[in-house]
């Protein structure tokens, strides 16, 4: 009966063991939640480009929320594959939003066509882009900074 008792007490867990698996279980859940909110916005983000490259324009304070939402981006693990995914899928999904805007014209239409975009890109889309990614920017020229 003795030997019974002490295999039931030694299996059962220790008051450390229950705190070492309540901390782990939080930091699951901090984590968890990190990256939910880090999938929100990013998707936030992917929104607010693809709504500037189809011309629906931002709401007010969406350009502080989206430049904010980098900001934060830049800060978790995302950070280092962002600016490559940046360049390599959204950007790209932008363009050929502009592309298809001109692609079925022929002629002089394609011509004005062609003319209206490039002045919408370099006018509209260009510098929005810029502010809404300015903490990019940053991040980028002072890694330059330090390195020279």
């Amino acid at each position: 009966m003795r030997t019974l008792r002490r295999l039931k007490f030694m299996s059962s867990p220790s008051l450390s063991d229950l705190g070492k698996r309540e901390t782990a279980a939080l930091d699951e859940r901090g984590t968890q939640h990190q990256r939910a909110c880090s999938n929100a916005t990013w998707n936030s983000i992917q929104n607010g480009v693809i709504a500037v490259f189809q011309r629906k324009g931002l709401a007010d304070h969406d350009l502080y929320n989206l430049n904010e939402g980098v900001r934060q981006l830049l800060k978790t693990e995302l950070g280092s594959f962002f600016t490559e995914y940046l360049q390599n899928q959204l950007l790209t999904k932008g363009m050929v939003i502009l592309r298809d805007k001109i692609r079925f014209y022929e002629g002089q239409k394609l011509l004005d066509t062609l003319a209206e975009t490039w002045d919408f890109f370099f006018s509209d889309v260009l510098p929005m882009l810029q502010a809404i990614f300015y903490p990019v920017q940053v991040k980028c020229n002072c890694g330059a900074l330090e390195s020279g």
